[in-house]
């Protein structure tokens, strides 16, 4: 048994983490909402929509007739329908006295807009529907769709499994409040902190079942970030897999090499490794580097250019990191509203002390390297130390996940109380 005081407690309920539903997503051809209430089978359901409905929200609905699920959706890809109106449409026409014995559950307040799909609201009305249950509030709608539900009558309650729903849709509500991707950073590390060990290498601290949820994490999240060294070292395809094959939804990946390291490494057998791993896959990725650091002289850059997958980027004549992260956040398309950072070391060190992280995960291994990098740049005084919101943590295989909220906007989000 695990000990928490209250203000150690983590925000979300056990097995939730800000990716999903930890059972679920380790064991995805089972159906663990037959074992959870009914928000819980909504929640559940708008996992299945993952990534692929980004930049919406993934919701997922269900509607209940006498406490037995009758019909139930989750928005479909970009463009396509929103939760509510599959769930609709499954249902069919019913008549009038049974809609009065219906409830219905769904984790996001429905739109009341037009936009690429009619407003939702608009399904609701002339049903004397018995109650709905929203888990969160839509900032992106002021509460007009509830205003509107309110309108006609229907009673709702709002507020079930709200932390849970706030932490699944955090990359919209973050994106939609604050104008910008939010920056996740994800590790893996021994129990005495470090990230690699005294050889620099890093492959694997961890164990499958963290890179299970790993790779659905880059499912979830819009684009995937690494530092040009990573590149060199790991040589990494920076795609969403999982032991069945491909995910849904592959993410955008981006490498940071304003020096040129990988003109510094560009031997044949490295080469060959790049086109093979890397560059064979067909996602989109951006490479970003100062225009006096690319070598035109290497085959590389002749490599890179003829990867119709590979834009490259060159960076603008500034020294600062953080101008640098947020010029190139100004360069992504609107749609990306999530960045999951994954090294290295430096990496993670320059994103921690210029601020920019908003939410981290962690994994740690039950072992101990005793030398090697940890994630931070420089000693901090403990006086001075932050001390962030844990918002998550489970067992995942030998491993622990913690989950942290590290900006102010993040941990703002759940502690509004959006359903007073």
């Amino acid at each position: 048994m695990t000990f928490f005081s209250v203000s150690q407690r983590p925000l979300l309920k056990e097995g939730y983490l800000s990716g999903g539903y930890l059972p679920q997503i380790l064991n995805p051809k089972e159906d663990y909402s037959l074992k959870l209430d009914h928000m819980g089978k909504a929640y559940i359901l708008g996992m299945k929509g993952a990534g692929f409905a980004s930049p919406n929200p993934s919701v997922g609905c269900v509607i209940v007739c006498q406490d037995t699920v009758i019909a139930r959706g989750y928005t479909q890809s970009y463009g396509g329908q929103h939760g509510e109106k599959v769930a609709f449409e499954g249902l069919g026409d019913i008549p009038k006295h049974l809609w009065e014995k219906c409830q219905i559950y769904v984790t996001l307040e429905p739109c009341h807009h037009h936009g690429k799909q009619p407003p939702c609201t608009d399904l609701f009305v002339g049903k004397p529907i018995q109650k709905i249950f929203i888990s969160r509030k839509d900032p992106f709608l002021s509460e007009l769709g509830i205003q509107k539900l309110k309108d006609m009558g229907i009673p709702l309650d709002i507020g079930q499994m709200e932390k849970e729903t706030t932490a699944w849709h955090l990359p919209f509500l973050f994106h939609t409040l604050h104008k910008k991707p939010i920056i996740a950073l994800k590790w893996a590390q021994s129990l005495d902190g470090y990230l690699v060990d005294y050889q620099n290498k890093s492959q694997w601290i961890s164990g499958s079942q963290s890179s299970y949820y790993t790779h659905w994490l880059r499912q979830k999240y819009d684009a995937i970030f690494i530092g040009g060294r990573t590149l060199i070292e790991d040589i990494p395809k920076l795609t969403a897999r999982y032991p069945n094959g491909e995910l849904q939804r592959q993410p955008l990946r981006m490498v940071y090499d304003p020096l040129g390291d990988l003109f510094h490494r560009s031997n044949l057998e490295f080469h060959e490794k790049l086109k093979s791993l890397t560059l064979s896959e067909t996602s989109p990725l951006m490479y970003f580097i100062l225009e006096k650091n690319w070598d035109m002289q290497s085959p590389l850059s002749q490599t890179l250019r003829n990867s119709p997958q590979v834009q490259i980027i060159m960076l603008p004549e500034i020294l600062n990191f953080k101008d640098h992260i947020h010029w190139i956040l100004n360069t992504l398309p609107k749609s990306i509203q999530s960045l999951m950072v994954e090294g290295g070391t430096r990496i993670h060190q320059m994103f921690l002390s210029s601020g920019l992280a908003d939410i981290m995960h962690i994994f740690i291994a039950p072992i101990f390297l005793r030398n090697g990098q940890h994630p931070y740049e420089e000693p901090q005084m403990l006086t001075k130390a932050c001390r962030h919101k844990l918002l998550a943590h489970d067992r995942i295989g030998e491993d622990m996940i913690l989950e942290y909220a590290v900006s102010s906007e993040v941990t703002q989000l759940f502690e509004e109380n959006t359903h007073a």
